[in-house]
């Protein structure tokens, strides 16, 4: 990845690892030069969703935030893009 992504992929995820796992899979078959992906999770369990992305590549960086909602979580995804 470049130093400055052109493009950043936002996931939102709760308590969702079936979900997180599609969408992981989608993701892990294109090419990723100089694309960003952030899973935005809000789950009970913290632990699947980091061991779902480490199992689907490196390409993924997660970031925990409180459950409040969908839209809160992607204007956290945006904040930090």
């Amino acid at each position: 990845m470049t130093s400055s992504p052109w493009l950043t992929v936002v996931t939102v995820t709760k308590d969702d690892p079936d979900g997180l796992r599609r969408t992981l899979r989608s993701l892990q078959v294109q090419d990723h030069t100089g694309v960003e992906c952030l899973i935005i999770d809000s789950s009970g369990d913290r632990a699947y969703v980091v061991e779902l992305a480490r199992e689907y590549g490196d390409f993924a960086r997660v970031i925990w935030v409180e459950p409040s909602g969908i839209y809160s979580a992607m204007n956290s995804g945006l904040r930090d893009a």
